[in-house]
């Protein structure tokens, strides 16, 4: 996991780890799997969507799973940075 959380910080600057979930998804062959899976949000541009679902398929391989649950959500995202010092701390 490690490495998979490299390749997505070289890749897009980084990701979050919202935690450990389980889950269960029905197969191919219709048998149904129960599966723990890391959570993880990654922020990108909307024309860089493909690339990141391209890393997921590979991740995907590398895992040997079936497939990736991977989710587009339209949200504002924002990184605040903290005001120039003047005078003192308030």
């Amino acid at each position: 996991m490690t490495a998979i959380l490299k390749d997505i910080d070289r890749e897009f600057d980084g990701h979050t780890v919202d935690g450990v979930c389980d889950g269960v998804y029905k197969m191919d062959d219709g048998a149904m799997a129960s599966d723990r899976s890391l959570k993880v949000w990654v922020v990108v541009d909307p024309a860089r969507v493909d690339e990141l679902r391209s890393l997921a398929g590979k991740f995907a391989r590398v895992l040997r799973q079936e497939s990736l649950y991977f989710e587009i959500t339209e949200a504002e995202v924002e990184f605040v940075r903290p005001p120039p010092e003047i005078g003192g701390v308030s």
